[in-house]
């Protein structure tokens, strides 16, 4: 089964989310960007709206909110902070696909240029 098809349990997520706005005081609004979703998919975590998220979305989230996921094919996330501390975090999923996103458009300019 392909990443994009994989549903798992939304509860962990919902746990993080809650954390991130009652105890961290991030907004619906600033995690959305962060994980480049709607305000809508993250609102319905917050407000326990959904049972079943796909994989795709549930990974957005936690590394926008600085946890590392591991996915089990039965449909379970388990959820890990990242250490504070740590210098290099690395990229996370929505700082990696805007990188693309720049690169492709940049590339696509110089090909319209030759």
């Amino acid at each position: 089964m392909a990443l994009s098809q994989l549903q798992i349990q939304a509860e962990p997520l919902t746990e993080i989310v809650r954390k991130a706005v009652d105890q961290e005081n991030m907004s619906l609004s600033d995690i959305a960007s962060r994980a480049e979703l709607s305000v809508p998919t993250i609102a319905r975590l917050y407000n326990e709206g959904v049972k079943l998220v796909q994989a795709r979305t549930a990974r957005k989230v936690a590394e926008a909110l600085g946890y590392t996921i591991d996915l089990s094919r039965a449909g379970r996330a388990r959820l890990e902070r990242e250490a504070e501390d740590r210098p290099d975090r690395g990229l996370t999923y929505a700082q990696k696909s805007r990188i693309r996103r720049a690169v492709h458009r940049a590339l696509e300019d110089v090909l319209a240029q030759l």
